[in-house]
């Protein structure tokens, strides 16, 4: 999971719900869906979600198709005091299956964080976030169950995940030299299913540090290097998964105003098992992320990393690979679209299977109002698999609407 706070989609179940929730936030007498008080203000958020998937579960044939039915909730409050800023949030999501009420979820995220100026040289930037979340069925630690099996699970399964950091910051903002320390714990829990999910929980530990030098305004040569020990509750069957994780890796940071903002990271990972069976690894780590812009009105979004990812099954662990360019292009002041396009692939470190994933996605978004916004989204999903039964194809739309900040 990405450390920096879960923000879920928005969206809005048809148009008649549309009417409905506008009225009410027009009601509300605030354009913005926002309420302000001095160096206080509360941004609530509503939404309802209608998704087609027709393939739910993931599986090679006898696809089943449904339509899910998503309330979306959430709630940020900030306060900005001086040179301080505090943050805690509330993101939900309740999802309705209309094919079968056993898929029905509600997940729920609350966060809290804290932007600290200690003086020119000091700064420091701590949080934590706790996450109600699930894996679909067909999905995580099920991706290989036959829906038509007597073991298809009954229900998703459902996990708790907790994660506190902190970030300290030395240097000016103009000085030549900064100096970054971080530091953290996160941990995952299943709470359901407990005769599979026991043992896939699991706790790390990371720290880092970066050397950050100027070369330019806006620009940064960054020397980085981080550290990750990965505990597991219960040691499956076959040995343990514990071990740790060191990266060392040398990059660009970069924000031509207007015209390019970046951050770029190339080096080395090496993981090491506990399980002294289980051969040490080392290899190539990377950290792409560009966005370029041609015309102030249209961009392209460069996303690409490989790290190593614990696995849900086969494999002492995943080599991942990920790329993603995203073209984003707004049309008048009402309307935008983005065209994004993405692989994953997942090689499984141990055993002989290498996955991909491929996704096209296509993004249509009207700025109704200031506050509303409506969306409509198509995309396809394709995964190629050495294993019998992880081998699908996809496709989902959905319609929608955002309210709020």
């Amino acid at each position: 999971m990405d450390p920096d706070l879960i923000r879920f989609k928005i969206p809005l179940l048809g148009s008649l719900a549309v009417i409905a929730l506008a009225t009410s936030v027009k009601a509300l007498g605030q354009d913005d869906a926002m309420i302000q008080s001095g160096a206080f203000s509360l941004h609530p958020l509503l939404g309802l979600y209608a998704e087609h998937d027709d393939n739910i579960y993931t599986t090679p044939d006898n696809e089943i198709e449904s339509w899910n039915y998503v309330i979306s909730p959430g709630l940020l409050m900030e306060a900005q005091p001086s040179r301080q800023k505090f943050e805690l949030e509330y993101d939900g999501e309740i999802g309705i299956y209309e094919k079968d009420t056993n898929d029905n979820y509600d997940d729920h995220m609350f966060a809290a964080r804290a932007f600290l100026d200690l003086g020119i040289r000091h700064k420091l930037d701590i949080g934590g976030r706790i996450l109600k979340g699930h894996d679909a069925r067909g999905d995580g630690l099920t991706r290989e169950a036959d829906p038509e099996s007597e073991l298809f699970p009954p229900e998703p399964d459902e996990f708790t995940f907790n994660e506190i950091r902190g970030e300290y910051r030395f240097g000016a903002n103009q000085a030549r030299g900064r100096v970054d320390l971080e530091l953290g714990s996160r941990d995952r829990d299943f709470d359901n299913n407990r005769d599979r999910t026991q043992f896939f929980d699991r706790t790390e530990d990371f720290a880092g540090i970066a050397f950050n030098y100027r070369f330019r305004p806006k620009a940064f040569l960054v020397l980085d290097a981080s550290t990750k020990d990965l505990e597991y509750t219960i040691e499956r069957p076959g040995g343990s998964l514990a071990g740790t994780e060191k990266r060392y890796r040398l990059g660009l940071t970069w924000d031509l105003t207007g015209k390019s903002i970046g951050r770029i990271r190339f080096g080395r990972v090496e993981k090491e098992f506990d399980d002294g069976l289980r051969p040490r690894f080392t290899g190539t780590s990377w950290e792409v992320d560009i966005r370029w812009l041609p015309r102030s009105y249209s961009y392209f979004d460069l996303k690409s990393s490989r790290e190593p990812q614990e696995t849900l099954g086969d494999g002492d662990f995943i080599d991942m690979q990920s790329y993603e360019l995203a073209w984003t292009h707004n049309w008048s002041d009402s309307w935008q679209s983005q065209l994004s396009v993405a692989l994953e692939d997942e090689n499984f470190v141990g055993v002989e299977r290498e996955e991909e994933l491929t996704r096209l996605r296509l993004d249509v978004r009207y700025q109704m109002r200031r506050w509303l916004r409506l969306v409509f989204g198509v995309e396809d999903r394709s995964n190629s698999s050495p294993v019998p039964g992880l081998e699908y194809d996809a496709m989902m739309f959905m319609l929608g609407a955002e309210i709020g900040y």
